[in-house]
Formats: structure tokens, C-alpha cells, sequence
């Protein structure tokens, strides 16, 4: 179990609540939801990409979904391939607001012959772009359960590997959050637009 105290659970909610009313204030959202496959989203704190993450997952609202892949850059650990949470780590959350393991997903990618898929437990302790992810997804999807996995450093030939899996998975009960920064800016990253 992967887990936050109490108290910063309950900041986190109220935050999400605020995050959707925001939207619904201040955005007009037009698709056909039952078309949706993946989203891409934020994953910086809530306080600077949150209204943008918030308005992604609205669209999400009634759908049900049997299992969300979240997929996310590693920002601390070095690792080649895909980290995979240990095999002892069940679900993401606290016992007051988690969401579950795909484990039988999870397990059949860890023997994958690829060779691609690792079991980097480190690389989940400190890591913020699967972990944000975890609240939105409750506040609309409570009941799907997670494979979450982290990217490390990758060529060409295992993107593409991980793209022809991950196609595999493609289907009507299945979803995928693509996690990003999508930009930095400012002088402390060299770019100001």
C-alpha cells in the first residue's frame, strides 16, 4: 500500500471538489465520451496544472472503465524500460480512498518476454506523476482498477515495443492516462515564450 496520512487525503478531496466546480465555471467541454480511449494530462501539483487535469477527467463522468493504465516519466529514479510496482503492493491510496491493482495485468507484464517491463519499486517512493493522477481518478472512476507504470530511459525499438503492448490492451473497458509536465517555462528551464 502506497499511502498518504488522513488529514492530507481529505485536503487533497476538498481540493478535487474545488478543481471541478472551476471547471464547470470557467469551461465548456464538447466530445462524445463514449469514444474516449486515452487522455493526456498534467501531472504537475494541483495548484498549477489542477483546473487542466480537473477538466480532462470531467469528460470521464459516468463512463466505467474495468482498468485505467497510468503512465508517467520517472523524475527521480534511473532506470532503463518500464517500472512496475513490487509484487507485494496491492493497490495505490489509503484504506480511506485507494484504488486497486489490475494484479492479473500487472503480473502478466512483469513476465512479458520482451524484457521491457521491471520491477523498480524505488521509482514509485518519490514519484508525483502516477501519484496525482490517483485522487482525479477516484473522484470519477472509483471503481477501475490501476496499472500504473513508470517510463525510464527508452529508445526507439522499446517505445515502439511498449506501444504494440500496450495496443493489445486497447478496448472498450480500458482506459489510458498519458501523464506530462507538457511545458516548462520560465528562466530556471531556459525557455520563455
Amino acid at each position: 500500500l502506497l499511502s498518504m496520512d488522513f488529514e492530507q487525503f481529505k485536503k487533497i478531496k476538498r481540493k478535487i471538489e474545488q478543481l471541478n466546480q472551476q471547471v464547470h465555471k470557467n469551461f465548456s467541454i464538447s466530445c462524445n465520451p463514449t469514444t474516449i480511449k486515452a487522455i493526456l494530462v498534467p501531472h504537475a501539483s494541483y495548484d498549477y496544472s489542477g483546473i487542466v487535469a480537473s477538466a480532462a477527467y470531467q469528460v470521464l463522468q459516468g463512463l466505467k472503465f474495468k482498468r485505467i493504465f497510468i503512465i508517467g516519466p520517472s523524475h527521480y529514479v534511473s532506470f532503463k524500460g518500464v517500472a512496475l510496482p513490487d509484487h507485494r503492493y496491492k493497490r495505490f491510496g489509503n484504506d480511506s480512498g485507494s484504488l486497486d491493482f489490475d494484479l492479473k495485468t500487472v503480473k502478466k507484464l512483469r513476465t512479458d518476454a520482451s524484457g521491457l517491463f521491471k520491477t523498480v519499486q524505488r521509482a514509485y517512493d518519490l514519484e508525483h506523476s502516477i501519484e496525482i493522477q490517483v485522487p482525479l481518478i477516484q473522484a470519477c472512476c472509483p471503481t477501475s482498477l490501476i496499472v500504473p507504470l513508470l517510463i525510464g530511459d527508452m529508445d526507439q525499438h522499446q517505445y515502439n515495443q511498449l506501444a504494440s503492448i500496450l495496443k493489445s490492451y486497447v478496448d472498450d473497458n480500458t482506459l489510458f492516462v498519458f501523464t506530462s509536465d507538457l511545458i516548462h517555462f520560465g528562466k530556471s528551464f531556459s525557455y520563455i515564450p
